[in-house]
């Protein structure tokens, strides 16, 4: 993956910071999504499950502001829910989520999402 200086250094934070490799985690949680999409018969609006430079951005500003300790893997779910794939229902026996729906309703990412894709919708 070719990321832009400014991406590695906040991927970089994370992975220093919570003591993990994000761009491992990314990677197998988008193996896991493409493996999902496969079942489908019409593919209209998943095509958007690899994340770009602008996503990672919105991930390191969740990771950063939200208000509640977050596993990386719970705010890409989060992420993929609420703007990046249409009509994709998670599996359970692929994803884990028991803690995405208590985040939603105990955070701030919700404002968190809405707020940095308005700012980068400008």
């Amino acid at each position: 993956m070719n990321m832009n200086r400014r991406i590695k250094k906040l991927i970089d934070e994370i992975n220093v910071t919570d003591k993990v490799c994000v761009r491992s985690i990314v990677s197998a949680f988008e193996k896991k999504i493409k493996k999902n999409i496969n079942k489908y018969i019409d593919k209209r609006g998943l095509e958007d499950y690899i994340l770009k430079s602008v996503d990672y951005i919105i991930l390191y500003y969740i990771w950063k502001n939200c208000n509640r300790s977050i596993y990386i893997e719970d705010i890409l779910i989060i992420m993929y829910s609420f703007y990046k794939l249409e009509e994709f229902y998670f599996d359970n026996n692929l994803f884990d989520l028991k803690n995405s729906f208590d985040i939603v309703n105990n955070s701030n990412i919700n404002y968190l999402i809405i707020n940095s894709l308005y700012i980068i919708n400008e």
